[in-house]
């Protein structure tokens, strides 16, 4: 879909060259010195929007197939995707381009057990993060790549948290019930590591 790079090595010293004033930077299209071009670019900031909602609606199903405190942490994710995608959309617009609106339909949740939904969101993540990856080596403009940067940075802590959290699942249920605390008793010590909101902080 995006072309591979193929910026010579002596790059840098052409440009500090010819860049004679700070207009000039504005005038070419990057993708004169093998870097995407403003179009291109375009393309993949529309298509990153499309995934990070996918990206929204994956957290979305975690909540739903969760108890009440991951619910809460998967609730600040949407709102994190939500984020993402303003933004994005911000600099979309800052190119001359217009994004697609979210359209309100009545979508089907999907019925998955939590680790299939946890399982779904990770594998989103991991695309997301080997996307931005190697979008950033091909995208002259500074501030659009500290933004996504930054956005790369949040998908990382996401995945670690979603691994911690689906850990803990799989422990809370291969755990034998008599080894489970009894309602009133004090917890032993470790039990505390189950609560998601304790381990991530």
């Amino acid at each position: 879909m995006y072309k591979a790079s193929s910026r010579h090595p002596d790059f840098i010293n052409t440009f500090k060259e010819s860049s004679s004033s700070p207009c000039w930077m504005h005038e070419v299209d990057p993708g004169y010195f093998g870097y995407w071009s403003n179009a291109e670019v375009i393309v993949f900031l529309k298509d990153l929007l499309e995934r990070e909602r996918i990206g929204s609606k994956a957290f979305e199903n975690i909540r739903h197939s969760a108890d009440l405190r991951v619910a809460e942490l998967m609730l600040e994710a949407e709102l994190n995707q939500a984020l993402i995608c303003i933004l994005l959309r911000k600099e979309i617009s800052k190119k001359g381009a217009m994004a697609r609106a979210t359209l309100k339909t009545n979508e089907v949740r999907l019925d998955l057990s939590f680790e299939q939904a946890v399982a779904s969101a990770t594998s989103n993540l991991v695309e997301l993060c080997q996307t931005i990856e190697a979008a950033i080596l091909n995208i002259l403009d500074a501030g659009l790549n500290s933004l996504l940067m930054k956005i790369l940075g949040l998908h990382r802590e996401q995945i670690e948290q979603l691994k911690i959290l689906l850990a803990q699942g799989v422990l809370r249920r291969s755990r034998p019930a008599s080894a489970r605390p009894a309602a009133g008793d004090r917890p032993h010590p470790g039990d505390e590591a189950e609560n998601p909101a304790a381990t991530i902080a």
